[in-house]
């Protein structure tokens, strides 16, 4: 079985991620700051048949990134797929363009940019080692689009969005395959863009196909 890694395995996205991956024959390696609830979402999947566990990392943290990964290793095996989307609450009256400081803007590119080059690094060795695998990145419609009420956000986002472009044109010659998914849809069950289970399936479609970089979803947010 292949092995898929998911930092920022929240209950949304970071679920429906682990259950389309899990029924596609891999094992999953949780990953995100607090392990407890990590540990019931790898009960959750088992209950669907899906071997989960648990592994506490802070994406600010290289050191704990590779601590992190070095546990998969030893218990899972050779990360296969590595899904970068980790999210956290923030003040939304700070990221505004006209609100936007110079601090406020280092804060969310080094928790989003700075956050998936330390995970990406974490795993590139293996995968150029072994000459196969692939990175998966999730951001907002903003890294793609500027929103003046996500300013300080999508600074960062997207700077993870061209650091995943580039990795896609570097590493395809190599057997590696990067993709990227922008959301711009509020993630909620049922809904019709932001169905957390229909953008798990297309991030699992691009990532076994490989015959695109990436994915946008939705209209800019209606505040921008």
């Amino acid at each position: 079985m292949k092995i898929i890694a998911i930092l920022g395995a929240g209950p949304g996205l970071g679920l429906s991620v682990a259950k389309a991956f899990g029924r596609a024959a891999h094992r999953v390696a949780l990953l995100a700051r607090r392990k407890d609830p990590l540990d019931e979402a790898a009960a959750r999947l088992a209950a669907h048949g899906i071997e989960a566990r648990a592994y506490a990392a802070d994406v600010t943290d290289p050191a704990q990134l590779e601590t992190a990964v070095a546990s998969i290793r030893m218990t899972l095996g050779e990360i296969d797929v590595l899904h970068v989307g980790p999210s956290r609450r923030f003040d939304m009256s700070s990221i505004g363009i006209l609100d936007m400081t110079a601090d406020t803007a280092l804060d969310h590119f080094r928790f989003h940019t700075m956050g998936a080059i330390n995970a990406a690094r974490a795993v590139l060795p293996a995968m150029l080692d072994r000459k196969q695998g692939a990175l998966f990145f999730t951001t907002g419609y903003s890294s793609v689009a500027p929103v003046r009420s996500l300013a300080a956000v999508g600074v960062a986002m997207s700077g993870v969005r061209s650091y995943a472009r580039c990795l896609h044109e570097e590493l395809a010659p190599r057997g590696i395959y990067v993709g990227h998914l922008a959301i711009g849809a509020i993630i909620r069950a049922g809904d019709a863009l932001g169905d957390p289970d229909k953008l798990a399936a297309l991030e699992l479609d691009l990532v076994t196909k490989r015959d695109r970089f990436e994915e946008i979803i939705g209209p800019p947010p209606a505040r921008s």
